[in-house]
């Protein structure tokens, strides 16, 4: 299936893309900073939270997707 070969051939630099978000945002969130804002780590908790699922849900799809 073309669309799904297409799909396979961008997955990597999606994977890639969210696992930087996700550095990112825990970066953040160790930083002493945030301690000082209690509103903006739950922002960013929820917001790394959203992005561990969604790094699952690619891997899952990419071995899917590679698996065929």
């Amino acid at each position: 299936n073309n669309k799904e070969q297409r799909e396979l051939e961008t997955m990597e630099a999606t994977i890639a893309k969210s696992e930087a978000e996700l550095l990112s945002v825990q970066t953040e969130l160790s930083s002493p900073e945030a301690a000082l804002k209690p509103a903006r780590m739950r922002e960013l908790t929820a917001t790394m939270t959203s992005l561990q699922g969604q790094i699952e849900r690619l891997y899952a799809r990419w071995s899917e997707l590679s698996g065929q």
